[in-house]
């Protein structure tokens, strides 16, 4: 008997470590971090207890991106800046874990999708009534001040609500559909999805936040392209989407010009005699801004000299100072674009795994959405939000964070831990 408690207590508190990590990402780094690991160690313990470690081990993916964790470990072994290299790839392999603990999860718990949307629900509900209220008293709860443009709610000075939201919201409107089947109360289920987009959205754009509008932008196209709402919904949304904005904008203008006016001074008029990049020699307009210019050209400077195994983790940031690479105003800590910051950083043997397996999930996510592979309605409209937050945390195209930044690599495999439930195969010997 004490036996069953103490493995029902260790399953429990995985599913609430799981549960309480949005808001942990929410307080800072360290607790999301620690959150990752403890659900790793919990997933490994349960694994090895129950003896179903061969289920996890004997496939193609997982064994292959140990193998691929391996090699990180060594490009940063061979790289000329060990210390600072191998704290980035040393301990990498626990997001696989962590992510197949969600997975595990899925197994164990019967209404786990039910519960992590109704975690979701009132931490975005939470945020987006701090966020207007720091809008129109000027502080929010805890009395952190509201920047002209650029709410934050309780992440405070650092301004990346609006890339909290988008990141994870795709998972919401993923878990919301697997969940629509089993759900007794239909109507309350869509009013509080309902609300939840209405304010997500509206917040994403008083965040001022360009990469996280992008984002939402998308979403919502996904949305209105799949969902099985009706089209009186679908118009009744955006419609109260759109008034909400445009009202407030008349009043609080700020975001309205970073995001709109600020974007085409930058990028298309302003900026354009003022740069001397490779791209200004060509072009009119400009895809990056020219701090994101400078930093391709370095890395391309970089990757030149080390196209097969790269600099190593995370060294961009040192050799962006060498004479040989420095260009002015192009060093920063990483390159702002994931791909490039693979392929510089790991070089080519390490970043072609990465990109077959990203362009297999672009391949799953057109497949599934011409062919409807997966019989199940709701079923497989989730599954299309759960490849497109995968897809989109890693576009090529646009401007992105350090590829080994703790908390970005969360949201990567939190997308990649649902994916694995709606299409187990990946996983599968």
């Amino acid at each position: 008997m004490s036996n069953n408690s103490n493995k029902i207590n260790v399953n429990n508190f995985l599913l609430i470590n799981f549960l309480s990590l949005p808001y942990f990402i929410v307080s800072g780094p360290f607790l999301a971090n620690l959150s990752v690991v403890i659900s790793s160690l919990i997933f490994l313990f349960l694994i090895i207890k129950k003896k179903i470690y061969q289920n996890y081990f004997n496939n193609y993916f997982v064994i292959f991106f140990l193998i691929w964790c391996l090699y990180l470990i060594l490009t940063s072994l061979i790289s000329d800046n060990l210390y600072h290299s191998i704290s980035s790839t040393l301990f990498y392999f626990r997001f696989i874990f962590f992510a197949l603990s969600i997975y595990l999860l899925f197994i164990y718990y019967n209404n786990f999708i039910l519960y992590f949307f109704i975690s979701l629900s009132v931490l975005f509900s939470i945020l987006a009534i701090d966020s207007f209220i720091q809008i129109f008293f000027g502080f929010n709860l805890m009395g952190y001040k509201y920047f002209p443009g650029r709410v934050s709610s309780f992440f405070g000075d650092e301004l990346i609500l609006g890339s909290f939201f988008s990141r994870i919201f795709p998972i919401y409107i993923g878990a919301y559909y697997l969940i629509k089947n089993n759900f007794k109360h239909l109507r309350i289920l869509n009013i509080i999805f309902l609300f939840n987009f209405i304010s997500v959205s509206t917040t994403i754009f008083y965040t001022g936040e360009r990469i996280a509008f992008f984002y939402l932008i998308l979403t919502s196209i996904l949305f209105f392209l799949i969902s099985n709402f009706s089209n009186f919904k679908k118009l009744f949304l955006l419609f109260i989407i759109a008034t909400t904005i445009i009202f407030t904008s008349t009043i609080y203008k700020d975001s309205y010009d970073r995001l709109f006016l600020k974007t085409y001074n930058q990028f298309i008029i302003l900026e354009t005699e003022t740069r001397n990049t490779y791209l200004s020699q060509y072009l009119n307009f400009h895809p990056f801004s020219i701090e994101h210019e400078r930093h391709l050209a370095s890395s391309l400077l970089m990757i030149k000299d080390n196209l097969i195994t790269g600099i190593g983790a995370n060294n961009f940031r040192i050799k962006c100072n060498e004479d040989k690479y420095y260009i002015g105003g192009g060093c920063s800590t990483h390159p702002h674009n994931t791909h490039i910051q693979l392929l510089l950083e790991v070089g080519l043997i390490g970043y072609l795994p990465f990109l077959l397996f990203y362009v297999y999930l672009i391949y799953l996510f057109f497949y599934n959405f011409f062919h409807k592979s997966i019989s199940d309605i709701n079923k497989n409209i989730a599954s299309h939000f759960f490849y497109f937050s995968f897809i989109i945390n890693l576009f090529p195209l646009i401007p992105s964070g350090n590829f080994f930044n703790n908390w970005l690599s969360i949201y990567f495999y939190l997308s990649l831990g649902f994916i694995f439930i709606t299409n187990s195969r990946l996983i599968s010997r």
